[in-house]
């Protein structure tokens, strides 16, 4: 299997990633949209309609693929399936809430809508390709102010080709 790199999509600027001082290489995406890093949910109310629409879209994709555990191994409802599942059924996605070197107060936990941006990123590669896992939406514990809490961060497992990772980059791009 060849080294894949981690690639970062910040609004429409694609960049490597270098974190920590540490070339990541486990072939994990992070697309990030918006420009927002506040953690917070929605103040009050359910998802939007639209978000739950898309979930649901995702959730029943035979081209998307959903964790059912964190990289950690630490156990919650927040895993990327269950948050499609949830968003889906009308609820809002969970958050993890345990601490990691990334951030040692520890994820938020609570609830967040996913955001529609997201989703629709998500269902265009589902589109373009055959093969689409979604490792962490906002569940994990990532940097504290990581845009994961505010539901609008996918972390994804990268296809081996060049192509295909330019062509994700490139999807949240546009």
């Amino acid at each position: 299997m060849s080294p894949l790199v981690l690639l970062v999509c910040v609004g429409v600027v694609a960049v490597g990633a270098d974190l920590a001082g540490v070339t990541v290489t486990d072939g994990d995406c992070l697309c990030v949209v918006g420009t927002g890093v506040n953690a917070r949910d929605r103040p009050s109310g359910a998802c939007s309609a639209r978000e739950k629409e898309l979930a649901c879209e995702l959730l029943r994709n035979p081209k998307i693929g959903l964790a059912r555990v964190h990289p950690s191994g630490k156990t919650d409802n927040a895993y990327a399936y269950n948050n499609l599942r949830d968003m889906c059924n009308g609820l809002k996605a969970s958050r993890s809430s345990y601490s990691c070197s990334e951030c040692a107060t520890g994820a938020p936990g609570g609830t967040v809508c996913l955001s529609e941006k997201v989703l629709e990123y998500l269902a265009t590669l589902a589109q373009k390709y055959d093969d689409v896992y979604v490792t962490e939406l906002a569940g994990a514990c990532h940097s504290c102010s990581s845009l994961h809490y505010s539901g609008k961060a996918v972390d994804l497992r990268i296809p081996g080709t060049r192509a295909q990772r330019q062509g994700y980059l490139d999807t949240c791009k546009t």
